[in-house]
């Protein structure tokens, strides 16, 4: 949306995509750690390995982290659009993964809060100097 304030006129989804980009990278992370601690989008503990996947790896059966080689967690991306962030990952493993976990992507309540945190001042200083370049 652009905003029309007499003479200044700023792309609001703009400032908002610009700010965002610039923490993909934690937004990335916060995910995969969310993950790596068992923990879904919901903040739901995710299911234990079964026993036959624990023998298999040789390791004690734990809560999933879905980080068996990295690939999937290594694949994460963030992008912004308009109204919303996507998160996913470009490994091949993400629909069957999704399918049996859909809330794998996104922020639980404590990094959403963590995110916002992070967020604010660089929102701030991207509509700052949108309008200074009008």
């Amino acid at each position: 949306m652009v905003e029309d304030w007499g003479q200044i006129k700023i792309d609001e989804n703009k400032v908002w995509k610009d700010s965002v980009n610039e923490l993909r990278q934690q937004i990335i992370l916060m995910n995969q750690n969310q993950l790596k601690a068992g923990f879904d989008a919901k903040g739901m503990k995710l299911p234990p390995y079964s026993s036959p996947y624990a023998l298999k790896k040789r390791k004690p059966v734990q809560p999933k982290t879905l980080y068996d080689t990295g690939a999937f967690h290594k694949g994460f991306y963030a992008l912004a659009f308009d109204n919303f962030i996507e998160i996913g990952s470009k490994d091949w493993k993400e629909a069957i993964l999704e399918s049996a976990y859909p809330d794998l992507h996104g922020l639980t309540d404590e990094n959403i809060k963590e995110f916002q945190n992070l967020l604010i001042p660089i929102y701030r200083r991207n509509l700052i100097n949108a309008i200074l370049q009008t």
